[in-house]
């Protein structure tokens, strides 16, 4: 999975720096480690619609993050040594380095609330390690100044993406889960639509079927009494 992380800058009355077009690979997003635990709260404070609230604590831990070839500018504008220089940076966060932590609420239709409600109710994300590497610098020396000036903005702006992308991956699946409900529910309700229609169309099809054979009866009897009454009269003719 890649995910884009536009810009990181500073600036002070010492330091300038900025890192530019960073695309965050997050190559093993299926995790080593995932724990789960789910809980039910009853409130009857609450509104009906949230009364009961189904909540999933999700840990993912041990996945692999990185990003290459990041262009770089720095330039150091105080002290004993000016320095300005531009380059590469390569950033790997190792495969124990980064957790991710979420709440999320999960409740499926009712009557009270016919929706279907998942959200993100905290979404925290921890980077514990960060290995920087500079590359296609003027300054060696660039490795050591600049990596713990970074290193921790880094690692903020990192976390801070992570945790929004996954509050919207959770967000884009109950859109597909709502549209798929949608859909379903539709079909439900053309299919008995379809139903109550043949059943009617039966129930008309009996009717008339009723109606027919009596109307050839009756037809029958009218037929054979005249032609008795045409019988008798011809007799007391003769």
């Amino acid at each position: 999975m890649l995910t884009n992380i536009l810009i990181i800058y500073s600036s002070d009355e010492e330091y300038d720096y900025i890192f530019d077009n960073i695309v965050l690979h997050l190559a093993e997003i299926m995790p080593k480690h995932l724990r789960m635990n789910f809980t039910a709260d009853i409130n009857l404070d609450r509104d009906e619609k949230d009364i009961l609230q189904n909540t999933a604590y999700i840990e993912i831990s041990k996945v692999n993050a990185d990003a290459r070839n990041i262009a770089f500018y720095y330039k150091k504008k105080k002290g004993l040594i000016n320095m300005m220089d531009v380059g590469l940076v390569d950033f790997a966060i190792p495969k124990n380095g980064l957790t991710i932590k979420l709440k999320v609420l999960l409740n499926p239709p009712s009557e009270a609330n016919p929706t279907l409600d998942i959200r993100v109710l905290e979404s925290d994300t921890i980077i514990d390690d960060l290995k920087l590497r500079l590359h296609d610098t003027k300054h060696d020396i660039l490795n050591t100044i600049l990596t713990p000036l970074v290193e921790k903005r880094l690692k903020t702006q990192v976390a801070k993406m992570v945790s929004a992308k996954m509050a919207a991956s959770v967000e884009y699946i109950k859109e597909n889960i709502t549209t798929l409900q949608s859909q379903v529910l539709k079909q439900v309700k053309d299919r008995k639509e379809q139903v109550k229609d043949r059943k009617e169309q039966l129930k008309d099809r009996k009717e008339q079927h009723k109606e027919t054979p009596g109307h050839h009866v009756g037809d029958e009897k009218k037929h054979l009494q005249t032609h008795n009454l045409n019988a008798g009269t011809q007799v007391r003719e003769e």
